[in-house]
């Protein structure tokens, strides 16, 4: 592989590497919104020690789990409904089928461009919903009074 290919290889993979960092604070961010009604009703921030356990339990849940369990504690429109399940499709296709979607591409440079392309609209989708998320959260807290 020659470097003008190595150096685009390489800002391919820092940019799944930014996907997949957003992908795990969306994620995150999805358990702690299912916490809030439970922080809500007790009017208290949890323990560390309850935090722990909780995102211990949750972390054993699958984006799409956490999804249905959101979905049982929170009211959502369709419009952010639509915009989760899209974000678990390009979840699980950057965590599961991304590079062997694009088998032998790495090889050919004039198809980088399509990969990061695709690449850098994952991670603008799991930023911009977990900044959303975190806004929820947030929200929720402060007009319950505890921050």
């Amino acid at each position: 592989m020659d470097e003008k290919i190595k150096k685009s290889a390489k800002q391919i993979f820092e940019l799944v590497g930014q996907a997949i960092f957003f992908a795990q604070l969306m994620e995150k961010e999805l358990a702690f919104l299912i916490m809030v009604p439970e922080i809500i009703k007790n009017k208290k921030l949890p323990n560390s020690n309850r935090i722990y356990q909780e995102i211990k339990k949750l972390n054993k849940d699958t984006f799409g789990q956490l999804l249905k369990k959101l979905k049982n504690h929170a009211t959502m429109n369709d419009a952010t409904q639509k915009i989760l399940e899209e974000a678990l499709k390009k979840r699980n296709l950057l965590a599961h089928d991304f590079f062997h979607s694009h088998q032998g591409k790495l090889e050919d440079i004039s198809k980088h461009k399509i990969m990061k392309d695709e690449i850098v609209e994952m991670r603008d989708l799991f930023k911009s919903i977990y900044d959303k998320l975190n806004q929820e959260s947030r929200r929720n807290l402060r007009n319950s009074g505890l921050i």
